[in-house]
């Protein structure tokens, strides 16, 4: 499936919001997009909820698990790495979206493209 935007997100023992960020970022008024996690050794059930999550949203979300803790930033920037797309949208694990907030950063950043 080829998207516009990744939706970025590191996780690591996120299962407290979890649920609520991934309803927001699914509500969204831009649906074009795809979802990708990293997760970083998670010790709860963050794995098991990103994968009830996938089997809800079949074709929008990629699991990538880290085989050795990354951290914050190497996570996130291994995210960057395995994205082919042309925007990537950060989430921290505990944001919870608007419903127009994709549709609001695209927006934006659309008028600054040069490409």
């Amino acid at each position: 499936m080829s998207t516009d935007v990744t939706i970025a997100i590191a996780t690591y023992n996120g299962e407290k919001y979890l649920r609520e960020q991934l309803d927001s970022i699914f509500k969204q008024t831009y649906q074009d997009f795809s979802v990708l996690i990293g997760d970083d050794l998670s010790n709860d059930s963050t794995v098991k909820i990103i994968k009830e999550y996938k089997k809800r949203y079949p074709g929008k979300m990629t699991l990538i698990q880290n085989n050795k803790k990354l951290g914050f930033v190497k996570n996130f920037e291994n995210l960057i790495m395995s994205s082919n797309t042309k925007y990537i949208a950060f989430s921290d694990q505990d944001d919870i979206w608007t419903n127009d907030h994709l549709e609001i950063l695209l927006n934006l950043i659309k008028g600054y493209d040069l490409a």
